[in-house]
């Protein structure tokens, strides 16, 4: 089922744990926290999180005996997109070629290289 999360942002909380779940496709709450960066955060923590996301529609559970499993509801390539749309419209008013600046200042030559020809080749299919 897809879900209609337009302009809504995972938290950092959010997106380490969603983070996760796009890694494992589901898991227990205890299986999350394990995967969690120092310190991890407590059981009711991970648990409260996963809750609000679920209600902003991004995760869904399924009961496994006495414990609930969660899973993605939105496709990590989906929410990238999204997000990748909200930084062009928020950070760099609209401008890609703005934002692929700010790219390639943060990125070795040999990779940028690499990049431009696979962007030319993106637009070139675009048209």
């Amino acid at each position: 089922m897809k879900r209609n999360i337009h302009r809504r942002r995972l938290t950092i909380a959010e997106e380490e744990i969603m983070l996760i779940l796009w890694k494992r496709k589901h898991a227990l709450i205890k299986d999350i926290m394990e995967d969690c960066t120092e310190p991890r955060p407590a059981y009711n923590t991970v648990s409260t999180v996963l809750r609000v996301m679920e209600k902003k529609g991004f995760v869904g559970h399924r009961k496994v005996g006495v414990f609930y499993e969660f899973h993605p509801l939105i496709d990590k390539a989906e929410y990238a997109k999204k997000l990748s749309k909200w930084l062009i419209e928020d950070y760099y008013d609209n401008s890609v070629a703005d934002l692929v600046a700010a790219c390639a200042e943060n990125c070795p030559k040999e990779a940028l290289t690499n990049s431009i020809a696979q962007i030319a080749q993106i637009i070139a299919t675009k048209n």
